[in-house]
């Protein structure tokens, strides 16, 4: 595969997404989350892991051949192979 695709997803097949504040939880951690500096997708996903309850797991998937790669870079940006590209 040449894309490189990582999917969040708010819980495991078997449980329920928990709702706070209007927004699922998951959601609301995000929101908060993306308000602070963040290295990879990787911080990104363990910010948003920390403090959920026994009730609610979080999953990370990822799929393509550098995905690990992938899952280290800038959260949301544009990169090449060689780093973030100019705009």
């Amino acid at each position: 595969m040449k894309a490189y695709v990582i999917q969040f997803g708010a819980c495991q097949d078997d449980e329920l997404a928990m709702e706070v504040w209007g927004n699922g939880m998951f959601t609301a951690k995000l929101q908060k989350v993306l308000n602070e500096p963040v290295n990879s997708y990787n911080d990104l996903f363990a910010a948003i892991n920390r403090g959920f309850t026994a009730e609610q797991h979080p999953n990370l998937f990822h799929y393509g051949n550098k995905a690990y790669e992938f899952l280290s870079q800038v959260p949301f940006s544009i990169q090449s192979e060689t780093g973030v590209k100019a705009e």
